[in-house]
Formats: structure tokens, sequence, C-alpha cells
């Protein structure tokens, strides 16, 4: 800024002054368009930025809705497994005993026909003898 007018009677001479006056008024609306220029540039990534971060967040949101409905699906399976495996052990655990009884039972049956073909052979030995 520093400028230096020429003397002028009483003052400094008018044209001049206004001369620079102009061309600070110039040199200030230049700026203030190329600011606004910016300014307006700025402001438009701004809103940009922000309409993207909405997106992200409403894809993040959308994300872990995902997640959680998926947590959800093998929560409900791990459980439907864990009750249908303990389901099948217990109709296994049965089925076993079940078997088991059967064997016992045709192990007393066969001790049962085993005494009884002694006794027969028995008999027949002290018939045949005689």
């Amino acid at each position: 800024m520093g400028e230096k007018f020429k003397r002028a009677f009483l003052g400094y001479k008018i044209d001049e002054v206004k001369q620079f006056i102009n061309n600070e008024k110039a040199e200030f609306d230049k700026l203030y368009k190329e600011s606004n220029s910016e300014f307006d540039a700025v402001a438009a990534e701004n809103k940009m930025l922000k309409e993207e971060l909405e997106n992200i967040k409403k894809q993040i949101s959308s994300y872990k809705d995902s997640k959680d409905r998926l947590q959800n699906i093998l929560y409900k399976s791990y459980i439907q497994a864990a009750a249908s495996l303990y389901d099948e052990q217990k109709k296994l655990e049965t089925m076993i005993k079940e078997k088991t009884d059967i064997l016992e039972s045709q192990k007393s049956k066969n001790a049962e026909i085993k005494a009884s073909i002694n006794k027969l052979l028995s008999e027949i030995k002290i018939i045949v003898e005689d």
C-alpha cells in the first residue's frame, strides 16, 4: 500500500487519488471474485464430500445390519445343529441300550438252550448206555 501522492493546492492531486482508489478497487474486486470462486469450489467439494460421507454411513449401517443378520442366522443354525446333534446322540444311546438289552436277552436264551441241550444229551447218554 505505501502509495505516495503528489501534493496539490489544499491536499493531494485528486486524479491520482481517484486512480489509486480505482486500481485498489479493481484489485480488490479481482481478489474478491477469485476468493468467491475458490469459496464456491470449496463449498461444492464440501457438499460432495458430505454426500459421500452420508452414502458411506448408509453403507456402513447396511453392512452392520447384514452382519447382525448373519450372526443371528449363524447363532440360530448353531443352536439347531447342537440340538439336533444332542437329539441324535440320545437316539443312538437309546438304540445301543435296546440292542444291548436284546443281546443280553439272547445270551440268556442261548445259555438256557445250551443247558437244555446238555440235559438232553445227558439223558440220551443215559438211555444209550443202558
